[in-house]
């Protein structure tokens, strides 16, 4: 990963970095008023989403986050 951030390093961030109350929407779910996104900083903590809801998750540039248990992995 180069030094300058990027929406890359969003995307090629680690799954562990994601705290286990949090999963990644998939890009066809509707974002919704208490969805998370990443906190200005890029310190790895997170922030309710307090715009517009109605949106597809893969049409924001940050990954947007659900409270809620992940799914297993099979």
């Amino acid at each position: 990963m180069s030094s300058t951030s990027s929406h890359c390093d969003y995307v090629d961030a680690p799954k562990a970095a994601t705290p286990k109350r949090l999963r990644l929407l998939k890009g066809k779910e509707i974002v919704r008023i208490g969805d998370f996104v990443e906190d200005k900083d890029g310190k790895g903590g997170y922030v309710p989403w307090e715009g517009p809801a109605g949106f597809q998750a893969d049409s924001f540039v940050k990954p947007i986050y659900r409270a809620g248990a992940r799914a297993a992995r099979s």
